[in-house]
């Protein structure tokens, strides 16, 4: 996890006896999230599952794994740009990445029905970014996902989705250099 990362756990200091563990706060204490920076060696870390699975048939296995490109390479932009309707969405991959390209550029087709915008960004590196004109998905992923890399999260009902749409949306994220 990056230092800034919220980590739920107990602290050590508030369930601690002169001789250890005091079982009874540690089972009465409220668990808090703290930045992983913050964590000092003793703490506890407490790990959740989901025991409720809550699918959506609107979230395939590929729209799960367009979000997990966005998470890791996209953007949006608002106004403006290639689509004068408001808003867009953009993807910037290495540009031996030809494989995420086109599964990407593939995607927008499936979406919606637009090929995307491919080009070269000589100016900054080996680096190609595909924009896909379609307010209606920039809008969907940036509520779905958040905006701006410091901000994005998925939202709740994707964290809730069958282990199979998950699984798509990490493979994509850590495919597209994720971290």
């Amino acid at each position: 996890v990056t230092s800034e990362h919220p980590v739920l756990c107990v602290r050590r200091k508030n369930i601690r006896t002169r001789n250890g563990t005091d079982k009874e706060k540690l089972e009465s204490v409220m668990p808090e999230y703290i930045e992983a920076k913050d964590l000092n060696e003793g703490d506890y870390l407490v790990f959740s599952y989901i025991k409720e699975i809550k699918d959506n048939e609107t979230y395939t296995r590929d729209f799960c794994r367009l979000l997990g490109y966005y998470l890791a390479e996209g953007w949006v932009n608002e106004g403006g740009g290639r689509n004068r309707d408001g808003a867009n969405v953009s993807f910037a991959f290495h540009s031996d990445e030809k494989e995420l390209i086109d599964d990407v550029a593939s995607l927008s087709i499936k979406f919606t029905g637009k090929k995307p915008s491919i080009r070269e960004r000589k100016n900054i590196g080996k680096v190609t970014e595909v924009t896909i004109c379609s307010k209606k998905l920039a809008l969907q992923l940036g509520s779905l996902c958040g905006r701006g890399a410091h901000n994005k999260k998925l939202a709740e009902e994707l964290m809730l989705l069958p282990i199979d749409k998950q699984k798509e949306i990490i493979e994509a994220y850590v495919n597209g250099d994720g971290s």
